[in-house]
């Protein structure tokens, strides 16, 4: 798949001072991620795998992930998944948390450039030093047969 560029001719105009052109390049400028979700918000009582993502072009990803219901029991795990090229197979490479979720909370992994793991404010981050790889997917892993409610977004960082 051909990668479309979007360009702008910026043209300064007299009289423009160095903080208006400036101005007028990050205006002109995309975004520093490209965002997304993953799986939106829905109750579910059997492990989901998000739709696959190629991240060949990125030096890491931030997921954001929402539990806004959750049972009490059995638990949820996300597991980052990549494919391998020669046969199509998918390897979990990681899992978070360690132990199954079983409360509701907004979580933040980070994988790339390793942020330390952090919590506070209703929060909880985890940062991974890893490669990405190519095409990935994130699959949540239900321990049980209860419901819960979550969405996965994403951030891919260039």
């Amino acid at each position: 798949m051909p990668i479309e560029h979007t360009f702008t001719i910026l043209r300064p105009e007299l009289g423009d001072t160095e903080e208006r052109l400036l101005a007028k390049i990050l205006s002109a400028s995309p975004g520093t991620s490209d965002e997304g979700t993953l799986l939106a918000s829905a109750s579910r009582s059997v492990s989901t795998s998000s739709p696959v993502i190629d991240l060949s072009r990125y030096s890491g990803v931030v997921l954001h992930w929402i539990i806004s219901s959750a049972s009490g029991t059995g638990g949820l795990i996300l597991f980052p998944e990549h494919q391998c090229p020669i046969t199509g197979t998918w390897n979990r490479f990681w899992n978070y948390p360690a132990s199954p979720r079983t409360t509701v909370g907004n979580l933040m992994v980070q994988i790339g450039r390793g942020i330390g793991t952090q919590s506070g404010g209703g929060l909880t981050a985890l940062g991974l030093f890893a490669t990405l790889c190519g095409r990935m997917r994130f699959t949540v892993n239900h321990a049980d047969a209860s419901s819960y409610t979550y969405s996965l977004g994403r951030e891919l960082i260039p």
